[in-house]
């Protein structure tokens, strides 16, 4: 990656600077290891906390194990195909401590937007804190409790799981996905 910015500084400085260069790869180890260690202790702490939801885990890999259906090494496909709660326990503890608690800023693009009523030109930063949507009680009811049947009890609901779906900001696959997902 440094070869790569390197290269875009080297060719055109006013693309890319010594600032932008140190910036992305200090995000990257953020983004790497820090972002991953605070998903795992997140959810370690939510299940410890809550020793009912850590029994209803277990017992959904066990049977998932007892059946077959799980790799010596479990896999991604597997987590989101035979171990729904494990997601939604992942889901669920990064929604209320969220691996990154800064403004995840985006560039309001080409004609500008308009938010709320409100014009904002192309080209603004504008952004959100992920603690502020994820803890929204217009979208999750009881937003500081851990219940990660929310996201299951919801599947049901399309319009409403894509909201709460949309509204989460953690990191993994993808720009905004759950650790594994």
């Amino acid at each position: 990656m440094l070869s790569k910015w390197a290269a875009v500084k080297n060719f055109d400085p006013l693309k890319m600077s010594t600032r932008d260069v140190v910036v992305h790869l200090s995000t990257n180890v953020f983004a790497g290891s820090d972002t991953t260690a605070i998903a795992l202790r997140a959810i370690l702490y939510f299940l410890m906390k809550n020793p009912e939801k850590m029994k209803k885990l277990q017992k959904e890999i066990d049977d998932a194990q007892r059946a077959g259906k799980l790799s010596a090494v479990i896999s991604d496909k597997e987590v989101r195909t035979e171990l729904p709660y494990l997601t939604a326990v992942q889901k669920e503890a990064l929604r209320i401590h969220p691996s990154v608690g800064l403004l995840l800023e985006r560039h309001v693009p080409a004609g500008g937007v308009t938010l709320c009523g409100k014009h904002i030109p192309e080209g603004t930063i504008v952004g959100i804190n992920p603690w502020v949507t994820q803890h929204d009680p217009k979208i999750f009811l009881e937003p500081d409790q851990f219940i990660p049947e929310r996201w299951i009890e919801t599947e049901h609901n399309k319009e409403q799981l894509a909201t709460m779906e949309k509204s989460i900001f953690g990191f993994g696959a993808g720009s905004r996905g759950v650790v594994g997902m």
